[in-house]
Protein backbone atom coordinates (compact mmCIF):
# COMPACT_ATOMS: atom_id res chain seq x y z
CA UNK A 1 0.00 0.00 0.00
CA UNK A 2 2.96 2.33 0.90
CA UNK A 3 5.01 1.82 -2.09
CA UNK A 4 3.67 2.55 -5.57
CA UNK A 5 4.51 4.38 -9.18
CA UNK A 6 1.85 4.84 -11.61
CA UNK A 7 2.69 6.95 -15.10
CA UNK A 8 -0.08 8.56 -16.12
CA UNK A 9 -0.44 10.40 -19.28
CA UNK A 10 -2.14 14.35 -17.86
CA UNK A 11 -3.64 17.06 -19.53
CA UNK A 12 -2.73 18.44 -23.26
CA UNK A 13 0.90 18.31 -22.32
CA UNK A 14 1.11 14.78 -22.15
CA UNK A 15 3.13 15.58 -18.55
CA UNK A 16 4.24 12.38 -16.57
CA UNK A 17 3.10 11.68 -13.66
CA UNK A 18 4.26 9.03 -10.64
CA UNK A 19 1.32 9.00 -8.07
CA UNK A 20 1.99 6.72 -4.52
CA UNK A 21 0.19 6.30 -1.46
CA UNK A 22 1.18 5.89 2.20
CA UNK A 23 0.37 5.94 5.61
CA UNK A 24 0.11 8.48 7.78
CA UNK A 25 1.75 5.96 10.38
CA UNK A 26 4.46 5.60 7.57
CA UNK A 27 4.85 9.24 6.08
CA UNK A 28 8.29 9.31 5.76
CA UNK A 29 9.90 10.58 2.24
CA UNK A 30 9.74 7.90 -0.05
CA UNK A 31 11.26 8.00 -3.43
CA UNK A 32 12.57 5.45 -5.68
CA UNK A 33 15.20 3.28 -3.81
CA UNK A 34 15.38 6.31 -1.09
CA UNK A 35 13.13 5.06 1.71
CA UNK A 36 13.16 6.93 4.94
CA UNK A 37 9.91 5.59 6.64
CA UNK A 38 9.61 4.59 10.24
CA UNK A 39 11.00 1.31 10.86
CA UNK A 40 8.44 0.38 13.44
CA UNK A 41 6.10 0.49 10.56
CA UNK A 42 4.28 -3.34 10.55
CA UNK A 43 0.89 -2.34 9.02
CA UNK A 44 -2.31 -1.30 9.89
CA UNK A 45 -4.80 -2.60 11.80
CA UNK A 46 -7.99 -3.12 10.33
CA UNK A 47 -11.82 -1.90 11.51
CA UNK A 48 -12.62 -5.74 13.19
CA UNK A 49 -9.38 -5.79 15.12
CA UNK A 50 -10.94 -2.45 16.94
CA UNK A 51 -14.43 -3.27 16.48
CA UNK A 52 -14.81 -6.95 16.97
CA UNK A 53 -17.15 -8.95 15.92
CA UNK A 54 -19.86 -8.55 18.78
CA UNK A 55 -23.68 -9.99 17.94
CA UNK A 56 -25.71 -7.01 16.64
CA UNK A 57 -29.01 -5.31 18.42
CA UNK A 58 -32.12 -6.28 18.35
CA UNK A 59 -33.88 -4.65 15.33
CA UNK A 60 -36.17 -2.52 17.25
CA UNK A 61 -33.63 -0.87 19.34
CA UNK A 62 -33.06 2.39 17.70
CA UNK A 63 -29.19 3.60 16.67
CA UNK A 64 -27.95 6.04 18.82
CA UNK A 65 -24.38 8.06 18.72
CA UNK A 66 -21.34 7.25 20.75
CA UNK A 67 -20.62 10.69 22.20
CA UNK A 68 -17.96 12.56 24.42
CA UNK A 69 -18.51 14.61 26.70
CA UNK A 70 -15.66 17.25 27.20
CA UNK A 71 -12.94 16.29 29.78
CA UNK A 72 -13.59 12.86 29.38
CA UNK A 73 -10.82 10.67 29.60
CA UNK A 74 -10.35 9.08 26.30
CA UNK A 75 -8.05 6.09 24.84
CA UNK A 76 -6.38 7.36 21.45
CA UNK A 77 -4.43 5.14 19.34
CA UNK A 78 -3.34 5.65 15.47
CA UNK A 79 -3.29 2.40 13.18
CA UNK A 80 0.03 1.57 12.42
CA UNK A 81 1.85 3.99 14.90
CA UNK A 82 3.65 3.21 18.31
CA UNK A 83 2.49 6.38 19.72
CA UNK A 84 -0.83 8.71 18.25
CA UNK A 85 0.99 11.77 15.96
CA UNK A 86 2.19 14.98 18.70
CA UNK A 87 -0.19 17.27 16.27
CA UNK A 88 -3.28 15.02 17.14
CA UNK A 89 -2.89 14.11 21.06
CA UNK A 90 -2.67 18.21 21.38
CA UNK A 91 -5.68 18.90 19.25
CA UNK A 92 -7.58 16.09 21.69
CA UNK A 93 -6.27 17.35 25.08
CA UNK A 94 -7.62 20.89 23.89
CA UNK A 95 -11.31 18.79 25.06
CA UNK A 96 -10.20 15.37 26.22
CA UNK A 97 -7.98 13.74 29.58
CA UNK A 98 -6.05 11.51 26.77
CA UNK A 99 -4.36 8.06 27.06
CA UNK A 100 -2.10 6.95 24.34
CA UNK A 101 -1.70 3.36 22.99
CA UNK A 102 0.08 1.44 20.71
CA UNK A 103 -1.62 1.05 17.07
CA UNK A 104 0.84 -1.70 16.26
CA UNK A 105 -0.83 -4.48 15.22
CA UNK A 106 0.12 -7.89 16.35
CA UNK A 107 1.95 -10.26 14.52
CA UNK A 108 -0.58 -13.01 15.29
CA UNK A 109 -4.07 -12.56 14.02
CA UNK A 110 -5.89 -12.59 17.91
CA UNK A 111 -9.59 -13.17 17.33
CA UNK A 112 -10.21 -11.09 20.89
CA UNK A 113 -8.55 -8.31 20.21
CA UNK A 114 -11.23 -5.80 20.48
CA UNK A 115 -12.40 -7.42 23.36
CA UNK A 116 -8.80 -7.25 24.93
CA UNK A 117 -9.18 -3.22 23.94
CA UNK A 118 -11.56 -2.29 25.18
CA UNK A 119 -11.06 -4.16 28.65
CA UNK A 120 -7.72 -2.35 28.62
CA UNK A 121 -9.59 1.00 28.27
CA UNK A 122 -12.05 0.49 31.03
CA UNK A 123 -8.99 -0.17 33.29
CA UNK A 124 -7.20 3.07 32.41
CA UNK A 125 -10.60 4.46 33.17
CA UNK A 126 -11.59 5.46 29.53
CA UNK A 127 -15.19 4.20 28.74
CA UNK A 128 -14.09 5.73 25.18
CA UNK A 129 -11.60 4.54 22.66
CA UNK A 130 -11.29 6.74 19.30
CA UNK A 131 -8.97 4.74 16.58
CA UNK A 132 -7.74 6.83 13.42
CA UNK A 133 -6.63 5.78 10.05
CA UNK A 134 -5.03 7.81 7.21
CA UNK A 135 -4.25 7.86 3.85
CA UNK A 136 -1.45 9.98 1.95
CA UNK A 137 -2.09 10.31 -1.51
CA UNK A 138 0.82 12.00 -3.84
CA UNK A 139 0.99 13.28 -7.75
CA UNK A 140 4.18 14.18 -9.71
CA UNK A 141 4.38 16.29 -12.21
CA UNK A 142 7.66 17.75 -13.82
CA UNK A 143 7.62 21.00 -15.14
CA UNK A 144 9.37 22.44 -17.89
CA UNK A 145 12.57 23.33 -16.13
CA UNK A 146 13.56 19.75 -15.44
CA UNK A 147 15.30 19.70 -18.76
CA UNK A 148 18.13 21.56 -17.45
CA UNK A 149 18.00 20.38 -14.00
CA UNK A 150 20.77 17.91 -15.05
CA UNK A 151 23.24 20.61 -15.01
CA UNK A 152 25.64 19.81 -11.88
CA UNK A 153 25.20 21.76 -8.76
CA UNK A 154 22.80 24.42 -10.60
CA UNK A 155 20.14 22.34 -11.74
CA UNK A 156 19.55 20.44 -8.32
CA UNK A 157 18.41 23.90 -7.03
CA UNK A 158 15.81 24.79 -10.63
CA UNK A 159 12.15 23.84 -9.14
CA UNK A 160 11.63 21.47 -11.66
CA UNK A 161 8.46 19.53 -10.25
CA UNK A 162 5.19 20.03 -8.99
CA UNK A 163 3.93 17.46 -6.29
CA UNK A 164 0.21 17.45 -4.95
CA UNK A 165 -0.80 15.69 -2.19
CA UNK A 166 -3.98 14.75 -0.70
CA UNK A 167 -4.80 13.16 2.69
CA UNK A 168 -7.59 11.54 3.93
CA UNK A 169 -8.79 10.42 7.80
CA UNK A 170 -11.17 8.26 9.43
CA UNK A 171 -11.77 7.73 12.93
CA UNK A 172 -14.12 5.12 15.30
CA UNK A 173 -15.16 6.35 18.13
CA UNK A 174 -15.84 2.98 20.38
CA UNK A 175 -18.16 2.88 23.56
CA UNK A 176 -15.61 0.51 25.64
CA UNK A 177 -18.14 -1.04 27.70
CA UNK A 178 -20.70 -1.77 24.89
CA UNK A 179 -18.75 -1.95 22.03
CA UNK A 180 -21.58 0.16 19.96
CA UNK A 181 -19.61 2.54 17.54
CA UNK A 182 -19.95 5.54 15.46
CA UNK A 183 -17.90 6.50 12.46
CA UNK A 184 -16.06 10.19 11.73
CA UNK A 185 -14.04 11.20 8.59
CA UNK A 186 -12.23 14.16 8.12
CA UNK A 187 -12.63 16.60 4.93
CA UNK A 188 -10.09 15.51 2.13
CA UNK A 189 -7.66 17.99 2.16
CA UNK A 190 -4.89 18.38 -0.79
CA UNK A 191 -1.82 21.02 -1.04
CA UNK A 192 0.32 21.45 -4.20
CA UNK A 193 3.76 22.34 -3.85
CA UNK A 194 6.73 22.94 -6.35
CA UNK A 195 10.43 21.59 -5.68
CA UNK A 196 13.97 21.16 -6.86
CA UNK A 197 16.02 18.04 -5.91
CA UNK A 198 17.91 19.60 -3.75
CA UNK A 199 14.61 20.57 -1.63
CA UNK A 200 12.60 17.32 -2.62
CA UNK A 201 12.27 15.93 0.58
CA UNK A 202 11.84 18.59 2.54
CA UNK A 203 9.17 19.98 0.60
CA UNK A 204 7.10 16.54 1.15
CA UNK A 205 7.48 16.04 4.42
CA UNK A 206 6.40 20.35 4.78
CA UNK A 207 2.99 18.89 2.94
CA UNK A 208 2.65 15.92 4.94
CA UNK A 209 3.10 18.10 8.16
CA UNK A 210 0.72 21.08 6.90
CA UNK A 211 -2.21 17.87 5.62
CA UNK A 212 -1.62 16.43 9.21
CA UNK A 213 -2.21 19.56 11.07
CA UNK A 214 -5.44 20.47 9.19
CA UNK A 215 -6.80 17.04 8.85
CA UNK A 216 -6.44 16.06 12.99
CA UNK A 217 -7.82 19.77 13.62
CA UNK A 218 -11.22 18.74 11.20
CA UNK A 219 -11.52 14.87 12.47
CA UNK A 220 -11.35 16.05 16.00
CA UNK A 221 -13.95 19.20 15.39
CA UNK A 222 -16.29 16.49 14.06
CA UNK A 223 -16.56 14.63 17.47
CA UNK A 224 -17.10 17.92 19.51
Amino acid sequence: MNRCVRFLVFGFCLALLSGCARSISDSGYHHGYHDFGSDLYRGELTELDVLGAAPAPPASQPYSPVVLTRGERLMVIQSGAMLPDDPMLKELQRYFACAAFSGIPSKEHEQAYAERLRAAALNGGCARIFVYWGILESARRDEVTKAISWIPVVGRAVPDSTQTMRLRVKGFLVDATTGKWTMHMADSLEDSRTSARLTRESSDQGQVARLKAQAYQNLVARLL
